[in-house]
């Protein structure tokens, strides 16, 4: 996990260059990341429904690395960091290291396993 924390930290001057100096803190992609996993795992149709899980769901809090007592995000927020972060092409560093995803799902497992923002599968994805 160690080296995955270097790489997101390598990363950092590409995310800082996506957002805005003033306004909202952005959400640290790490846990954008992580809670795009969990939409897709768990088949949450929309960003707020996924907003309202992260508020009540202790499982979801913790895996994205919400405390208990943090707020969660505003579902628009969500969405700009999101559209923010797919347009600002931050796969491309880690993107040579291994082949290409044929599907969404898969390509955001392998991202978020390369960052090791999540610990690799240990079978086929």
């Amino acid at each position: 996990m160690e080296n995955g924390h270097a790489l997101v930290a390598a990363l950092s001057p590409e995310f800082e260059q996506l957002y805005a100096k003033f306004g909202r803190p952005p959400i640290p992609p790490e846990r954008l990341l992580r809670a795009l996993l969990l939409q897709a795992f768990y088949s949450v149709r929309s960003e707020p429904q996924l907003m309202e899980q992260l508020d009540y769901n202790l499982l979801f809090r913790w895996f994205v690395g919400l405390s208990l007592d943090a707020a969660v995000w505003d579902a628009t927020v969500f969405t700009k960091n999101r559209e923010r972060l797919i347009e600002g092409d931050i796969e491309r560093p880690i993107s040579t290291a291994r082949p290409q995803a044929a599907h969404p799902i898969t390509a955001l497992v392998r991202l978020c396993t390369s960052l090791a923002i999540v610990p690799a599968p240990t079978g086929p994805i």
